[in-house]
């Protein structure tokens, strides 16, 4: 252990810290200066079979069991200044920039949650994106609002047959790669395409070549469902 500290808080209201690292520099500098709170630095010298872990920072909770405690790292400011990014993965520097683990680690859960927070008029409110047990991308807007996606081209799923009209699958991409598979009638026989089910312009039934909402081959977008509100 190159260096130990410890803090113990043994009364009411008292706060306690472990580390306290501070850097800091004269007003008036104008060039060339680095300031960096904390650098830890790991520095290996076998091949990764040699090891059982190289960890560059842990953060290890040791408390009630049951209880979600706070956040393991955060990032504060004391005024209006604020951080380009509070996370940052340098190019190059790992494979993957943010690995979310799953909520537990047994049986049948999904991950953790990836968690966006917003304000609105003075509200807060959250949005987050997570994994379902069995590796579906789940985003879970804010209640009464949408997932917004200009510009951004899915890869269609395949199906043998399209998943049923209800809320859950609107706005759902699927491939039909069966050509009697279809939302409504086929628009020829053979042709392995579909009747929209509703258009942008909320009408139903079967669409023009220009208004049928293919992304790619036999793939169609399941806009709107029969009975939904028009968009």
């Amino acid at each position: 252990m190159g260096a130990y500290a410890q803090s113990h808080c043994t009364v009411n209201g008292a706060h306690c810290q472990g580390g306290d690292l501070v850097a800091f520099d004269n007003a008036g500098l104008t060039q060339h200066v680095v300031l960096t709170g904390l650098e830890v630095l790991a520095a290996p010298r076998n091949n990764t079979t040699a090891y059982d872990a190289v960890n560059g920072l842990n953060v290890i909770l040791n408390g009630v069991a049951g209880q979600s405690y706070f956040p393991a790292m955060g990032c504060f400011t004391q005024n209006t200044a604020a951080w380009s990014s509070c996370v940052f993965s340098r190019d190059g520097a790992a494979v993957v920039a943010f690995a979310a683990g799953a909520l537990g680690t047994s049986g049948t859960v999904g991950s953790q949650a990836l968690q966006f927070n917003s304000f609105n008029g003075g509200t807060e409110l959250f949005t987050s994106i997570s994994a379902t047990p069995t590796g579906s991308l789940t985003m879970a807007p804010a209640s009464g609002q949408s997932v917004n996606a200009p510009l951004v081209k899915l890869t269609p799923g395949v199906f043998s047959t399209l998943p049923t009209c209800a809320s859950g699958t609107e706005g759902t991409q699927a491939a039909v790669t069966n050509a009697t598979t279809t939302l409504g009638a086929p628009r020829s026989p053979g042709a392995g395409r579909s009747t929209c089910w509703r258009t942008a312009t909320g009408r139903t039934g079967p669409c023009p070549e220009s208004d049928e909402p293919w992304l790619g081959a036999r793939a169609v977008i399941l806009t709107r469902c029969p009975g939904f509100p028009t968009m």
